[in-house]
């Protein structure tokens, strides 16, 4: 596929559904799933996650002592540890605002997922409803042809394949 018919409004159309899939399905996930990415820096003592949870995203940075060290699925470097995370949650809470939390030293910050699934949304409806063509446009320019007695375009004088 060539990279410039992505950029068509065919393409933009069809990306918007599958981004707005997408998106739905990963707010879906989060709703029921913990999921994310875990790194363990043995030499700061930072534990990192990026996590998919209660309907958004979380951040976090906390320092941790190497006795309380995540226990992650992955490979054991000289550096540390990093690795998946997943489990289902049993807590099943929507979170619906953003949030940042601070407490000793650890970082938590959370974006929910539902203002992107709603963007897109909004936007992927926008495009289609914006494609939609009124019989009195040029299907190439869409000018207006009301009223008008050629079957050529006067703006771009392309045939309009309306009989006069």
């Amino acid at each position: 596929m060539q990279v410039g018919r992505l950029f068509t409004r065919r393409g933009l159309k069809w990306a918007g559904v599958a981004g707005t899939l997408l998106a739905a399905g990963l707010f879906i996930v989060s709703a029921w799933w913990y999921v994310g990415y875990a790194r363990y820096d043995q030499n700061s003592g930072l534990d990192r996650r990026l996590v998919l949870a209660n309907g958004g995203v979380y951040a976090r940075h906390a320092p941790v002592s190497p006795d309380d060290r995540p226990a992650v699925a992955g490979g054991e470097g000289a550096g540390g540890g990093s690795g998946w995370i997943a489990r289902v949650d049993a807590r099943h809470r929507v979170r619906f605002v953003p949030s940042v939390t601070i407490s000793g030293g650890q970082y938590w910050v959370f974006m929910p997922w539902w203002p992107v699934v709603l963007a897109l949304a909004l936007t992927t409806v926008w495009l289609w409803r914006f494609d939609r063509m009124s019989p009195d446009r040029c299907p190439h320019c869409r000018c207006n042809l009301g009223g008008l007695e050629s079957a050529f375009c006067p703006k771009c004088g392309k045939p309009t394949g309306r009989e006069v």
